[in-house]
């Protein structure tokens, strides 16, 4: 659970979830159904998702109004909103959120004179959302303020939402707490094309869903318990050849360049690339180290070439790939699409790390060097980035091939008869 003095440095959805998630439990302290407590959560993530930049206690008396009013909807939803709305501030109040509620005066119908009702606006950019089933809404905010109070990262939670999601829309009429072992297996086997790593994935996301589940006691038992693990092959290290990374770099802008650069000479993920900023680089005797923020919001330290060093500290103040929104960077889907327009088509961005690491591991024979400076948390995992050449493997067979082998028994018979 955070600290309350650390919820100012959340972001203003994160929030949300927290303080919905309380709220959720005092409505359970106080016994009220599970069907009312389904309909408040249902409300209270309408009006987060229509204020996402501020927090719940930013939210005024004439925002709220006009939240109300900004559809046509029937007098009865009107007080059903106004009534959670009273409910969730009044418990806000009683908290110490806010010394009063901005819901107290929220009139019980629709007033005169307010400008007509219309949709709800839509979003301006992106595809539309997917919708998630009512069933499932509760359950799944929940769980999304769960892992924001272990402090999982946001990658973690976006993969999360995005699986529990399509898993909901595939069962948009079971409710979340009466699925079975066999729908779970059935959700994950029912796409034959899928890679082993991505159902392996998705059994990840629903052991984790339901074991949170078992723990608050929604069920008794995870039926993701019975799900049998997923064997996945073991890839082979695929390190860009030179001669196509200097194609690449070739064709590359100064952007792209970069890209490529700290991928193949720093061995960063497109995540780590897409978040790296010039507060994040460290001088130390005349030389330049970089703080990457890595997977599982694990941190590191790696140096940089000395030629790429010096580059970087000319760069300007912020984010060395900053978006079109303010204190904003590029994401890493982006960061890698930018990266694929100049790479032959057999190869991705990670493919550069690949090759960092295969490099690394020739120049020091260290695989445990190799694991740090790549960020992952097991040297398993590092040895599937370590590719060697046949020529460096001919000369380990040709050793072995060439040890003497014992005489054969006839021979050592007649020695010991001689």
């Amino acid at each position: 659970m955070p600290h309350p003095a650390d919820l100012a440095a959340l972001a203003p959805r994160d929030q949300w979830s927290y303080h919905l998630l309380l709220f959720d439990l005092d409505l359970a302290a106080q016994g009220a159904a599970d069907t009312s407590r389904r309909k408040h959560a249902a409300i209270l993530a309408q009006l987060r998702e229509a204020h996402p930049k501020h927090t719940p206690w930013d939210l005024s008396t004439d925002t709220l109004l006009a939240w109300l009013a900004r559809e046509q909807i029937a007098p009865a939803t009107w007080r059903s909103r106004r009534a959670t709305l009273r409910m969730f501030y009044a418990w806000a109040v009683r908290a110490g959120h806010l010394t009063s509620s901005p819901a107290g005066t929220l009139p019980g119908a629709r007033p005169e004179g307010l400008p007509p009702a219309g949709p709800a606006s839509a979003r301006s950019y992106g595809p539309p959302r997917a919708v998630v089933p009512a069933l499932w809404r509760e359950g799944l905010e929940l769980f999304d303020a769960y892992l924001v109070m272990r402090g999982r990262p946001e990658t973690t939670r976006t993969t999360r939402r995005q699986e529990l999601s399509r898993f909901a829309r595939r069962n948009p009429e079971t409710h979340p707490w009466s699925v079975t072992a066999a729908d779970l297996l059935a959700y994950i086997m029912a796409d034959a094309e899928l890679a082993p790593e991505t159902r392996r994935a998705r059994r990840s996301t629903l052991r984790a869903f339901y074991s949170w589940a078992e723990l608050v006691g929604h069920v008794a038992a995870s039926p993701a318990k019975l799900l049998p693990e997923v064997s996945t092959p073991t890839p082979l290290p695929r390190p860009i050849p030179d001669e196509d990374l200097a194609d690449a770099l070739d064709r590359a802008d100064d952007r792209r360049r970069l890209i490529l650069r700290l991928a193949a000479e720093v061995g960063l993920r497109r995540a780590e690339i897409a978040a790296c900023h010039t507060r994040d680089l460290r001088e130390r005797a005349g030389r330049v180290a970089l703080l990457v923020h890595g997977k599982g919001a694990r941190e590191r330290i790696v140096p940089v070439p000395e030629h790429l060093g010096r580059y970087l500290l000319t760069l300007p103040d912020g984010y060395l790939f900053p978006s079109d929104h303010p204190d904003g960077h590029l994401s890493p889907r982006y960061v890698g699409k930018l990266a694929a327009e100049v790479l032959p088509p057999s190869h991705t961005l990670h493919t550069l790390r690949h090759r960092f690491a295969t490099n690394i591991y020739r120049a020091s024979r260290d695989l445990y060097a190799v694991q740090r400076l790549l960020g992952h948390g097991s040297p398993t995992v590092t040895q599937r980035y370590v590719g060697l050449d046949v020529d460096e493997l001919w000369s380990v067979v040709d050793a072995v091939a060439d040890t003497p082998l014992p005489p054969p028994a006839r021979v050592r018979v007649s020695a010991d008869v001689a």
